[in-house]
């Protein structure tokens, strides 16, 4: 209800509902010491902030009949300075003019909701889907769609509480946002995690890549070595010949296009999956064998593995700068639909894995053994060599953010426009993670290494603290004590399955 010096003002709302424009305008004006109450915006689902940062005595009642409904249509806190010329009615009528099947098939657009839904769920679905079959036959198939539903919610909540302190921090970027709330130990934390995610990812995609182009030429009689080592060696070498180049520009918007090729294939993958299962479901599946509930170590794994499959939480800010009338009511209903999307298909994914190899899926359901004997597995390497076009485009682009990253840091701070640090740094980059796939090529110990690190920070770790910041409640009250709980049990879970997952993936244990 109270407005501070964002920029917004009163003749930017345009509504037909305000009938004292001067009142407001002079109160807006003179407000310097003021500040937004967040916790009035919306359907009252701002969890984030509990008390308001105005003293309801210091509002004006012109103000405090102000009309929320109003409000929330309106705001606009990251393009503050756009004028909003569509009052409450006239949205409505606008769309209830539209019918569900207009509404649901009309062209998507830049910025819209349909789209930035879509966007979020996209970007979200990868390689860690092609995982999650594992993850039921390790842990049991109840304990698995725990998971599923456990890092779902962490991952809409940590959103959900990322959005609320950036419009506190009037910042757009997890960097900015924890320098400006918790301070510079969060912001090198957060620095790290970008550094981890993009070369860790990148290490991830390489030993992926290994797997498909590994099946492809096995599918077809073509491997034309035994030696594990040196097919491995060779295939992911051979495709840096490609990768580097293609990491070299600054500018990478045209690979984006090849983002829905990614959604496309994995999609297509577990759809294939879904339309075999009944075959593999008759020749591998055991009732004595079937694993409904299992606690070991490997929980560990399974829970990171869940989380890196909802990690999308970096490409949150891109997506809220992109959208139109971006309103606390709108960014919550594309958190909610985008991982309520995710959690559905990745649900399908892990069920159609688990009644397919009961207690033995392998790392990457790709990897399962083909239907019939001398059988190509035509259906599945179709998806495969899409996969292997997305991954070849992937890498440079999860890159990207970490080479950016390191060009604001030590020496090479504010040296980005350096044509040759830049090419050197793309270098090491592509070659280092490259040498690593291929001394340490198991798949499903790096997704727990980074879920264990990464995503567990940006799912709890992080938003977790900044929950208590803006809380306004003291550092001791139940709720914060609760958080504190929370943060420490996850954090340490987190690290744990990825120090395992980093000893089982060196061979100093195996489990």
């Amino acid at each position: 209800r109270c407005v501070q010096e964002t920029g917004i003002n009163a003749e930017y709302m345009g509504s037909q509902d305000l009938n004292n424009l001067s009142i407001m305008k002079t109160t807006i004006n003179n407000s310097d010491k003021t500040s937004l109450n967040f916790a009035e915006l919306g359907n009252n689902n701002n969890e984030g902030i509990d008390e308001p940062l105005l003293k309801e005595d210091e509002v004006p009642d012109q103000i405090d009949q102000f009309n929320e409904n109003l409000l929330d249509n309106v705001f606009d806190p990251y393009k503050t300075e756009k004028k909003v010329r569509r009052s409450t009615a006239q949205s409505r009528e606008q769309f209830n003019s539209k019918n569900w099947l207009s509404r649901t098939f009309s062209p998507l657009t830049p910025g819209s909701l349909r789209g930035s839904i879509i966007s979020l769920s996209a970007l979200a679905l990868g390689t860690g889907t092609l995982a999650l079959p594992k993850v039921a036959t390790d842990n049991g198939i109840i304990i698995g769609l725990i998971f599923l539903i456990g890092s779902a919610y962490l991952a809409y909540w940590s959103m959900k509480v990322m959005m609320h302190a950036s419009f506190i921090a009037k910042e757009q970027d997890y960097v900015a946002v924890s320098n400006k709330i918790l301070g510079s130990t969060f912001k090198r934390l957060s620095e790290a995690v970008i550094l981890l995610v993009g070369f860790g990812g990148s290490i991830n995609y390489y030993i992926t890549l290994w797997k498909f182009v590994t099946s492809i030429l096995q599918s077809f009689d073509l491997v034309f070595t035994e030696d594990e080592y040196l097919l491995r060696l060779t295939i992911i070498l051979g495709s840096t010949v490609i990768v580097f180049p293609s990491s070299l520009p600054k500018n990478l918007s045209i690979l984006h296009n090849f983002i829905a090729l990614g959604v496309f294939s994995v999609i297509y993958i577990i759809l294939i999956l879904v339309i075999q299962t009944p075959a593999y479901f008759q020749e591998n599946f055991d009732i004595n064998k079937v694993n409904w509930f299992s606690i070991n170590f490997k929980i560990l794994q399974g829970f990171c593995v869940c989380c890196f499959s909802y990690g999308c939480q970096v490409i949150v800010f891109p997506i809220l700068l992109e959208l139109k009338s971006p309103v606390q009511r709108r960014i919550l209903k594309i958190f909610s639909r985008s991982v309520l999307t995710n959690m559905t298909v990745y649900s399908i994914s892990m069920v159609a894995g688990f009644l397919s190899f009961a207690d033995h899926a392998p790392e990457l359901v790709t990897d399962r053994k083909a239907l019939g004997e001398g059988s190509r597995d035509i259906t599945m390497n179709i998806g495969r060599i899409a996969m292997v076009i997305h991954l070849f485009t992937s890498i440079p682009l999860v890159q990207l953010p970490c080479k950016n990253q390191l060009f604001k840091i030590g020496f090479l701070k504010g040296k980005e426009d350096n044509k040759v640090l830049w090419a050197l740094v793309t270098f090491f980059t592509v070659y280092s993670a490259a040498i690593i796939a291929v001394q340490f090529p198991k798949f499903y110990d790096v997704i727990g290494l980074i879920g264990g690190t990464c995503c567990v920070y940006m799912s709890m770790t992080l938003p977790g603290f900044l929950s208590i910041a803006i809380s306004g409640e003291k550092k001791t009250s139940s709720k914060n004590l609760l958080t504190y709980l929370f943060i420490a049990f996850f954090t340490i879970f987190g690290l744990t399955a990825a120090i395992l997952s980093f000893l089982n993936g060196i061979g100093v244990i195996n489990f």
